[in-house]
């Protein structure tokens, strides 16, 4: 008999108990993978894979991506918070990225901008025989159409 902890809501702490997670549409829910037979079919789209990310301005996250090929979303946690950021809908970033920036200046005690944050560098973080770690760049607005909009509002 197999035993899955599924999850309807991935948190910090999932993370920290598996690197790898599926999602399943049929049932509207996150499983952890164990062995690569469990991996996903659409690896691009229903993978989230444990990561650590650094910005331009030395600050650390941990959070996920979500596939291995094009990585178009990430999430970051951060004093117990979840920020998401996908850069196929940059406009819906910039809530996020004002909340993350309150949050970091309050924290560091300077201003913050855009730059400070992005682009993120990541490597995952599986920890997992057989499985081998990803990095790369991520910029969630590198498809923002207007990128004058990133100096709009001196964060």
């Amino acid at each position: 008999m197999e035993i899955k902890q599924s999850k309807k809501f991935l948190i910090e702490s999932d993370f920290d108990v598996n690197p790898l997670w599926k999602y399943e549409d049929a049932d509207d829910t996150y499983y952890p993978i164990f062995f690569h037979e469990e991996f996903p079919e659409f690896c691009n789209r229903d993978l989230f894979v444990r990561a650590n990310f650094s910005s331009p301005s030395n600050v650390s996250f941990k959070g996920y991506i979500v596939g291995v090929i094009n990585i178009y979303c990430i999430v970051l946690f951060y004093k117990g918070e979840k920020f998401i950021f996908n850069k196929n809908l940059p406009e819906r970033c910039f809530k996020t990225i004002y909340k993350l920036t309150d949050v970091l200046q309050s924290d560091l005690g300077r201003t913050i901008v855009v730059a400070d944050i992005f682009p993120l560098k990541y490597e995952t973080n599986i920890n997992l025989e057989g499985y081998c770690n990803v990095s790369g760049e991520f910029n969630a607005f590198e498809k923002l159409k207007d990128q004058r909009l990133l100096r709009w509002k001196e964060i």
